[in-house]
């Protein structure tokens, strides 16, 4: 038991100075901890004023580097010079590029060096040679004959402005120019205004070359447009072409635009924007005046021009759109002059409607004259008549148009307050197709007041058979080339109402004809039971009289003298009609005792007579 507490004794005294050691050891680490801890404040300010210093190091390394790059450059400002007064060569336009470059970098580096103003000038000497070889190129490209700009209308892409061989001259020099230092990019450059100047003068002058180049391209083209229109017959074709002049105008517009983005050397939206102005104004100028010109033609003679001027205001209404685009849009034009245009048109052409009109009614105030070449004086076909008829025709062409202005101006309001004519319906707003409608109501009252007109001038002629003739010519000519056989699609723009109306009136003549010319001579070969011998020999002699006076007036009078087809009718018609009655007429009274020698008396056999007849319509 005592050797137990001895040992128990023993294990607590080596417990204790255990826990001493360890006491110690732990005071020595503290201490350490805490040394470490002072070190590292003593070394952290030294490492932080080393890292700055090799910062600084790498720094004044670099710049020594620049400084030497730069003083080299200096060395060769001279050599640079030379370059620069001598101009750009061809093939070597990269080197004189790079040199002005360095130019521009040495101005950068001495900024406050007095120096540094004789460099800007130097730079601005190289700006200027390269507007100058800008301007030769644009002017070498320029001088080359002009185009007609309507024979590019199919191929627009392949327009010629500047040719590709130019344009890859041109691009590099633009590329360089815009480059160089103006005072939005480089406000600090001492030579940035002059040479903005510069530039600035430069991209006037490429303005004013291609706007002449423009010019001489479109006026060959109006002259003819314009000397057509005053000497020309076809109007319609007149309009068209100028319609057509205009989209190539406007191509040749678009062309330069996109020729100009390329080519401008201050690409800037609103500097573009003048000198489109500038190259289009020549464009627009003759556009306005030559628009000018026509509708004072069609002022001049109204219903000779009227659908040269349809034709033109078609043309430029399609056009309206892609003008207001290029002309105004793209250049900050106010005035629209084609908008104008259109509508000074517009105006003139409804007014001739109700014109027309009143045009036709008014022959019947005077004795009616023949077109030369058509027949004699009076029976002939009138000349209100071919007018109103070659309008007629002539409507189709210009359908689109006209019915637009008819319904502006209101349908059956070109009567002038007249009121309805009867068969005009249906009305026009009432009507699926407004624009058929409305044209067959206009066609309906030109055809109306020309027949009207017909008949009211046959009354001076005093002379019923010349008046039938006359009337029977008139009529048949309208009827033939505007229902019968129509020249263009004009019989579509006649209503059920307008076709009776020809046809009623056609009927109308041809009887008035037969009665007035024949009539005579048929009372001749009627059989009366008081008739002696002497009534019979009188009959048959009044009969070769009234034939004799039929072919004399025949002869002076021509019937049908254009409508072949319509003569052959004619005269089988009128044969049936005599020549039956003639062939009776001699056999009842040849087989009796008219006379010891009846060829005294019945001159002409039937066949004989029927030749003469029919020799009428020869």
């Amino acid at each position: 038991m005592e050797d137990e507490m001895a040992d128990i004794e023993l294990l607590e005294q080596h417990l204790k100075k255990t826990s001493d050691i360890s006491r110690q050891m732990t005071g020595i680490l503290a201490k350490f901890d805490s040394r470490l801890v002072k070190l590292e404040k003593t070394i952290r300010p030294l490492h932080s004023a080393t890292q700055s210093l090799t910062r600084l190091a790498t720094n004044i390394d670099r710049t020594m580097e620049s400084i030497n790059y730069m003083a080299s450059q200096k060395q060769d400002v001279v050599a640079e010079e030379n370059l620069v007064l001598r101009g750009p060569k061809s093939g070597q336009l990269h080197l004189y590029v790079d040199a002005l470059e360095r130019l521009n970098a040495n101005i950068a580096f001495q900024s406050g060096d007095p120096h540094a103003k004789e460099t800007s000038r130097l730079v601005e000497t190289g700006a200027k040679k390269l507007c100058q070889l800008y301007t030769k190129t644009v002017a070498e490209a320029t001088a080359r004959s002009a185009i007609d700009p309507t024979n590019y209308l199919q191929s627009l892409d392949n327009f010629p402005t500047i040719d590709e061989t130019t344009m890859d001259k041109l691009v590099p020099v633009v590329d360089a120019l815009r480059k160089s230092p103006t005072p939005a990019t480089h406000p600090s450059h001492p030579g940035a205004a002059a040479i903005f100047a510069v530039i600035q003068e430069a991209q006037a002058g490429y303005a004013d070359m291609r706007s002449q180049w423009c010019k001489k391209a479109v006026d060959g083209g109006i002259r003819r447009i314009l000397a057509a229109a005053d000497t020309g017959t076809d109007r319609i074709a007149v309009g068209r072409e100028f319609g057509i002049w205009v989209d190539g105008l406007l191509a040749m517009a678009d062309a330069e635009y996109k020729t100009l983005q390329l080519c401008a050397l201050l690409p800037n939206r609103e500097l573009i924007k003048e000198t489109f102005e500038i190259i289009t104004r020549p464009l627009v100028s003759v556009f306005s005046s030559s628009l000018s010109t026509l509708s004072s033609l069609v002022k001049k003679n109204l219903q000779n021009n009227i659908f040269m001027a349809l034709a033109i205001y078609s043309s430029l209404s399609n056009s309206q759109e892609r003008y207001t685009d290029l002309m105004l849009r793209r250049t900050g034009r106010k005035d629209n002059d084609l908008s104008t245009g259109i509508h000074s048109l517009k105006g003139v052409c409804i007014r001739s409607f109700p014109e027309l009109l009143l045009e036709i009614k008014t022959p019947a105030m005077s004795p009616p004259t023949a077109t030369p070449g058509r027949g004699e004086i009076g029976t002939g076909i009138a000349d209100v008549t071919v007018m109103a008829t070659n309008y007629l025709e002539q409507i189709p062409d210009v359908a689109d148009a006209m019915s637009s202005m008819l319904i502006t101006l209101g349908d059956g309001n070109w009567r002038m307050g007249e009121g309805t004519i009867p068969g005009a319906k249906p009305r026009v707003e009432e009507s699926t197709d407004p624009e058929q409608v409305v044209l067959e109501h206009f066609t309906f009252d030109i055809i109306s007041t020309l027949i009207s007109t017909v008949n009211t001038t046959s009354r001076f002629l005093k002379r019923p058979a010349l008046t039938s003739i006359f009337v029977l010519n008139n009529i048949s000519f309208i009827r033939d080339r505007v229902l019968l056989a129509p020249r263009t699609n004009v019989d579509a723009l006649l209503s059920a109402p307008t076709q009776d109306v020809l046809n009623s009136s056609y009927r109308s003549s041809k009887a008035a004809y037969f009665d007035t010319n024949f009539t005579t001579l048929l009372s001749c070969l009627t059989d009366d039971a008081k008739d002696k011998k002497a009534g019979i020999k009188d009959k048959f002699a009044r009969f070769y009289e009234a034939l004799e006076e039929i072919a004399e007036r025949h002869r002076y009078a021509r019937v049908l003298s254009d409508d072949d087809e319509g003569r052959d009718k004619l005269q089988e018609e009128v044969v049936r009609l005599v020549i039956p009655a003639l062939q009776r007429f001699t056999q009842k009274h040849r087989d009796k005792e008219l006379s010891k020698n009846p060829s005294k008396y019945i001159k002409l056999s039937p066949e004989e007579v029927e030749r003469q007849l029919r020799g009428l319509y020869k």
